[in-house]
Parts: C-alpha cells; sequence; structure tokens
C-alpha cells in the first residue's frame, strides 16, 4: 500500500469522525480516529485484513476492511468493520455500492456469511437491512458516550447464499 493511499484512508477516517462523533470529545476523538486507522492499515498491509475502497471522481470517498477469523473453528466467516463514507458524499449509494462490493469479494473467496457490529441507530439498522444483513442479537448499553449517553450494539449477519451446513443447536 502506498503512503498516498494510506494518507487518504486516514484523512477520510478523520473526516468521519469529526462530523459523526462516536461519543468521544473532539481531541480524544482525532487522536483515537487517527490509531484506529492506522491499525486497521497496518492489518491491511500485513495481510490480516482485506481494505476496500470507492471512489468518486478519482477521489477516495469511502472505505471498510473485510477481517477473516483466525479461529479454524469459525474461518467460514468474516468481519467487516470500519465502514465509512465521507460526510459529502452520504446519501448517493456508494456506501451500499461499497457494501455490495465488500459481499461480492467475500463470497468469491468462499466466505459462508460476513458479520458485522453497528451502534443502535434505525438509518443503521435499515441500511444493513437493505444490504441484506439481518440482526441476530444486541449488547444492550454497550457504549457509553462521554456525555453519559448509552447505546446498544447490534449484531449483524449476512449469509452468502453459499450451501450452509445444518445447524447443530447441541441438543
Amino acid at each position: 500500500m502506498g503512503k498516498t493511499l494510506r494518507h487518504q484512508v486516514v484523512a477520510l477516517w478523520l473526516d468521519v469522525a469529526a462530523t459523526k462523533p462516536p461519543g468521544l470529545p473532539p481531541q480524544v476523538r482525532t487522536g483515537a480516529a487517527r490509531r484506529r486507522a492506522e491499525c486497521m492499515l497496518d492489518s491491511a498491509e500485513r495481510g490480516t485484513a482485506r481494505l476496500l475502497v470507492g471512489t468518486e471522481a478519482e477521489h477516495l470517498r469511502a472505505v471498510c476492511f473485510l477481517v477473516p477469523n483466525t479461529s479454524p473453528v469459525m474461518a467460514h466467516w468474516c468481519m467487516l468493520t470500519a465502514v465509512m463514507v465521507h460526510p459529502s458524499c452520504q446519501r448517493r449509494g456508494l456506501g451500499r455500492r461499497l457494501v455490495s462490493h465488500a459481499l461480492e469479494w467475500a463470497q468469491e473467496m468462499g466466505y459462508e456469511a460476513v458479520y458485522l457490529i453497528a451502534r443502535a441507530d434505525r438509518w443503521l439498522e435499515a441500511f444493513y437491512a437493505s444490504c441484506g444483513f439481518r440482526e441476530v442479537g444486541r449488547s444492550p448499553g454497550a457504549i457509553r458516550e462521554h456525555d453519559h449517553r448509552i447505546h446498544d450494539l447490534v449484531h449483524l449477519w449476512c449469509g452468502l447464499g453459499i450451501a450452509q451446513p445444518t445447524h447443530d443447536s447441541g441438543q
């Protein structure tokens, strides 16, 4: 990965963090966003995550990462994380195209499903449902913001149409 792409991903991450605060004070938010971006980019460079990008007019405007499981018993699914679209480009289909591409890539790589977690938000939940994800659980009160607002985390799953093994409930 070149320095230019790395710089563009970090800049996008900071722009998104500045306008969509994840519940942290601005000075903490910027530092945390930069560290998280650098960590995910390092993972992509090591090959432990796959970076997917969305462009518009030849400018980086969206990113996400697919992270495979390292456990042999969970190697049939991967995790979609850090899905973000530049604030100036939201609600124009770029995020949907990016997620669709991520799901296609995961299927081509032989994954049976993609999992993600998101902050409970009606718009996000509806967006991911329209992309083929379904809610499989919640972590109540998992996010506590600096102003003491509390939010759930929503666990989402998207089967990729590959033959699924029969489910053994352990009974």
